[in-house]
């Protein structure tokens, strides 16, 4: 299938902040670095789009033949894009799908394969509490030949870890392969460095757990954390400044996230030089 029909969004006002993101991708949710610039994607109550931006954040939207339940992640292998529906807060999903598009980012059509199609084998028989569950999993990476789907783990803090075949076209019974402990928060998107064989997650903490002073406060005290190959934590990177975060990328060694918009912060996408200072630290260590 093809889809074509791009559009492009003007940038947003001129502001003294240069990472704000055009008003079309306030509920930015997954992040891909490109070598022109990144590609967004929206979650659930918006369009079935790509959105391409350029290095000053101008937005080309890309059409899709999709249907956005809710993205939560994008992961890429080259050209081959890997789109999350996997969003599920009120635990009322027991499966979920990861498209596959084909994409060139300097042309104006796309692609479309099959999509995959996976359940989690231990979905209890009746619906779980809203917010009170481990089967939302809005973390997407792609790592030697195979995607990691990471869980954001609102009820046990620990991030499942579960495999999936990018090519496989059977419905895939999903099972933890690891589990990520020791995290302050929710994870909420994913990298893998292969030059390092590092993973890279983003996160926030867990609002469930005094409502009443997120909501008078509105702090998410993200977070990033790195984990090795084995998904063992090796450092945590507390980002006080950011809000919703929500995507993460990497580019020559750049670390790049994107934020959603809430209550006291506009939608962001930025270079994170913490994270870029920490790894670099990290790098003598890995090799010995």
């Amino acid at each position: 299938m093809l889809a074509g029909g791009c559009q492009t969004v003007p940038p947003a006002s001129p502001s003294a902040d240069t990472s704000l993101l055009p008003a079309a991708s306030r509920e930015t949710s997954g992040l891909v670095c490109t070598a022109e610039g990144f590609i967004s994607i929206n979650d659930s109550g918006n369009s079935p789009e790509l959105q391409q931006l350029d290095a000053a954040l101008r937005l080309t939207a890309v059409p899709l033949a999709l249907e956005n339940i809710d993205w939560e992640a994008l992961a890429a292998n080259g050209e081959q894009l890997y789109i999350a529906d996997s969003g599920n807060n009120r635990g009322q999903r027991n499966n979920g799908f990861i498209h596959r598009v084909h994409y060139q980012s300097n042309q104006a059509k796309v692609e479309i394969l099959p999509s995959l199609n996976y359940r989690f084998a231990s979905y209890p028989a009746s619906l779980p509490e809203p917010y009170r569950h481990d089967f939302d999993a809005e973390a997407l990476a792609f790592a030697d030949g195979s995607l990691w789907l990471f869980s954001k783990s609102w009820d046990s803090g620990i991030s499942q870890v579960y495999q999936i075949d990018p090519h496989s076209s059977q419905q895939q019974v999903l099972t933890a392969q690891a589990q990520v402990t020791g995290l302050p928060g929710l994870v909420t998107d994913a990298v893998y460095l292969p030059a390092t064989a590092q993973f890279v997650l983003t996160g926030y903490q867990n609002y469930q757990h005094n409502l009443l002073r997120f909501a008078l406060e509105n702090e998410f005290n993200a977070f990033v954390a790195v984990l090795d190959r084995q998904f063992q934590l090796q450092r945590l990177i507390p980002l006080p400044e950011a809000g919703q975060l929500e995507g993460i990328c990497a580019r020559d060694g750049q670390i790049w996230l994107s934020q959603e918009q809430s209550q006291h912060s506009p939608a962001r996408l930025w270079r994170e030089h913490a994270v870029e200072a920490a790894l670099s630290e990290m790098q003598p260590a890995n090799r010995r």
